[in-house]
């Protein structure tokens, strides 16, 4: 504060500028009266700074221009003569003071510097609230309401899923029920032709077929001994093991269709499952986005007055505050990388459930029904089983003996009309003792053919009778005894009505017979 000096000390202005401030209850009343009393103050030596900075070298000026005449002239323009003058410093706190009883003599500057004291305070107060809720109310919520509409998405999603699972999973329960019933379906009609029909798929040679033909080999009675391939065929016998037949392989043409719809559907969804994941990876890194969002809040208070009064509440309120907010947000980490299937998941999962599908549904699915057939049933029903084999048995024996009724007719026929002794010759190239024959054509096809069960095989598999063309295979030949049959019948041993030779037991005491044999 300025202070003025008279001649005979204080002034006695700073007193009462004391006084009067020590009047007011209001501490924020006493700091602004003393604020504008300093101001007054720096106002006045702010004027006797200026006037030292103008009329420093005025002085000097002067006495360079007028030399010696400028003494007397140039000593009235000195500085302190000129701005440190009493009066106009005593002038200067008088209108200080003049000012400051002004508001002194005011009843109600306490009261209004009270009122502003709070104003600021309030204002002060509801700023710093607008600039929370602006800065972290509000994006605070609508970062809340983003994420609760995530949510929501993701439920109405998530129960769209369950629906659709739980139908596939209702679809699957049927389809699986259904693939029972026709098992069992299966499973039941072909329990039903076995306990009903002994003919029904009773072509199979097994163990128990030729346990049979061992105990009649055992007690002397007709026997088969053995099967030519030539009866293999005729009477459509089989293995349990061997091949499948044209029924069987008929039967394995819906599987078969089934089986290739199924693959393509599986190769259809494989294609279209990588074929996305591939589309996916492409779209993907365009559907990132980044936003940015950059804001900036200003805030300015002004009080437009005039007066000591209005620059000081305007010093005071005067705010300009500026916050500013730069945020960025991106959704890569919301999308979900396309994971592509791997292929030992596809081979493991799915082709290898397709290869057994097509090896035991389709190949093989035969040789289950036939391993059921032959495995399970007859030790479900053994007693079934050993009628069915009596069964088969009596039926191939019954052929045969049929069919060698019509070879001994055969033969003692060609016997009557054909000179089977008389001397052929032969020559050429191409006759039947020709070395072409022999040695080439005899070795590379099966040109004989046994005369009495008619099987071909090679001639130097066979045995030729020493006193006629005929040929034999062993078999026949240990069915007949050694005898040629054709010479039998050459020689009249054999006729219509006696059609082979049976070896009686010997009789003791009793003659033998001429012919000994039994005509059948």
């Amino acid at each position: 504060m300025l202070r003025l000096e008279s001649e005979g000390g204080s002034s006695g202005v700073e007193d009462e500028e004391a006084a009067m401030i020590g009047k007011m209850k209001n501490p924020a009343a006493k700091n602004v009266t003393a604020r504008l009393a300093h101001r007054c103050d720096n106002v006045f030596a702010k004027g006797m700074e200026k006037c030292h900075e103008v009329m420093g070298g005025l002085k000097l000026k002067c006495i360079g221009v007028l030399r010696m005449f400028g003494l007397y002239i140039c000593n009235k323009l000195d500085v302190l003569t000129i701005c440190e003058d009493a009066e106009k410093k005593k002038e200067s706190s008088k209108i200080c003071a003049a000012n400051l009883k002004k508001i002194d003599g005011s009843n109600t500057f306490e009261e209004q510097v009270s009122n502003m004291e709070n104003l600021t305070a309030g204002l002060e107060d509801e700023l710093r609230m607008n600039m929370h809720v602006k800065a972290i109310k509000m994006p605070r919520v609508e970062n809340t309401l983003l994420i609760s509409d995530i949510k929501e998405k993701m439920k109405g999603n998530v129960a769209y899923t369950k629906v659709i699972i739980k139908s596939l999973k209702e679809v699957l329960q049927a389809l699986m029920i259904f693939f029972v019933y026709t098992i069992f379906r299966d499973a039941v009609k072909m329990i039903t032709n076995y306990r009903s029909n002994v003919d029904f798929n009773n072509k199979f040679i097994t163990a128990r077929f030729w346990e049979i033909d061992h105990l009649r080999e055992s007690e002397g009675k007709d026997c088969l001994h053995r099967i030519s391939k030539l009866e293999w065929k005729e009477y459509g016998l089989l293995k349990v093991f061997g091949l499948p037949t044209k029924v069987e392989a008929k039967a394995a043409r819906k599987p078969l269709l089934k089986w290739l719809a199924t693959l393509f559907f599986v190769v259809i969804v494989v294609a279209v499952d990588r074929y996305i994941k591939y589309i996916l990876s492409k779209v993907l890194p365009m559907t990132i986005e980044e936003i940015t969002n950059k804001a900036v809040h200003k805030t300015t208070i002004r009080l437009v007055g005039k007066g000591a009064l209005a620059d000081l509440i305007n010093d005071i309120l005067t705010v300009n505050k500026t916050r500013g907010n730069d945020q960025e947000f991106s959704n890569e980490q919301c999308l979900f990388t396309p994971i592509e299937t791997p292929l030992l998941y596809i081979g493991l999962w799915i082709a290898m459930p397709l290869f057994l599908m097509l090896v035991l549904q389709v190949i093989f699915a035969f040789v289950i029904k036939r391993l059921v057939l032959f495995y399970v049933l007859p030790f479900m029903f053994p007693k079934r089983d050993r009628v069915r084999m009596i069964f088969l048995y009596n039926k191939i024996l019954f052929n045969r003996h049929k069919n060698r009724q019509r070879a001994r007719a055969r033969i003692r026929f060609v016997a009557d009309r054909w000179k089977m002794n008389e001397n052929v010759v032969d020559g050429g190239l191409f006759s039947h003792t020709s070395w072409l024959k022999t040695i080439v054509i005899d070795r590379m096809f099966k040109t004989g053919e046994c005369i009495y069960c008619k099987e071909t095989n090679r001639p130097s598999s066979l045995i030729r009778c020493p006193d006629c063309p005929a040929t034999y295979c062993r078999a026949c030949v240990d069915e007949l005894d050694g005898d040629c049959y054709a010479c039998l019948a050459q020689d009249g041993l054999v006729n219509s009505t006696r059609t082979h030779l049976i070896e009686l037991p010997s009789i003791p005491d009793a003659a033998p017979k001429q012919s000994g044999s039994e005509v059948h």
